[in-house]
């Protein structure tokens, strides 16, 4: 092993760590906003019209559906 490799090492750690920092900080997610919007142009359009979410990942589910729960636009 070269020799800055621990050197390279804590400078990833650190960086990765200011990055978890400022994710934990976000406040505004873009892609979730243009989503809701989306999702309300719909039931206004047709209020029993249901609305089915394909996504590839669990963890995407997961987050839009904490989110729309959050905003009351799910009904279970």
């Amino acid at each position: 092993m070269k020799s800055s490799f621990i050197k390279d090492l804590e400078s990833d750690k650190e960086f990765l760590q200011d990055l978890l920092e400022d994710w934990e900080n976000v406040e505004q997610d873009p892609k979730l906003d243009n989503f809701l919007k989306k999702i309300k142009e719909i039931q206004k359009q047709d209020p029993k019209r249901k609305i089915i979410v394909f996504s590839m990942f669990a963890d995407t589910i997961n987050y839009l559906s904490e989110k729309l729960n959050d905003r009351v636009l799910v009904v279970s």
